[in-house]
């Protein structure tokens, strides 16, 4: 009889909820998993349409970005929302194993709605777009 192998790890992530609060969107990505990204470190977040992706080009294309550039938080599923960080920020982190690593300027991350999640992060971003300058 064959070896069966646990997925059980990879499994329970669907169970796990990204949550985007007052400060900061939280991605938990499995128990080990954390990404903590500050709301004003968030220049811009939006769905990946894979469809849009033209015949031999894939999503990176499609958004004008090269792999070495974004940060995959899941390996094994493909991402839905792409998240860019205003450059030089600082705050946000991934951690793997409890161990915190450094982020590239874009972030790709799988979730089950992607424009229920892009919603309200880019509806937090909005004020601060629009303010004039010398507010927020």
């Amino acid at each position: 009889m064959g070896r069966r192998v646990a997925v059980s790890p990879r499994s329970a992530t669907r169970h796990v909820d990204h949550v985007p609060g007052p400060h900061a969107l939280t991605l938990a990505i499995g128990f080990k998993h954390l990404c903590r990204l500050p709301l004003a470190a968030i220049a811009d977040v939006r769905a990946i349409d894979h469809k849009a992706a033209r015949k031999g080009r894939d999503w990176f294309d499609a958004h004008g970005l090269k792999p070495r550039d974004v940060t995959r938080l899941q390996a094994l599923d493909a991402p839905t929302l792409l998240i860019a960080l205003k450059p030089d920020t600082t705050g946000a982190w991934v951690a793997r194993n409890g161990v915190r690593q450094p982020l590239k300027r874009w972030i790709a991350v799988c979730v089950d709605q992607p424009d229920a999640m892009a919603a309200p992060v880019a509806a937090t971003l909005a004020p601060r777009c629009n303010a004039r300058p010398g507010e927020a």
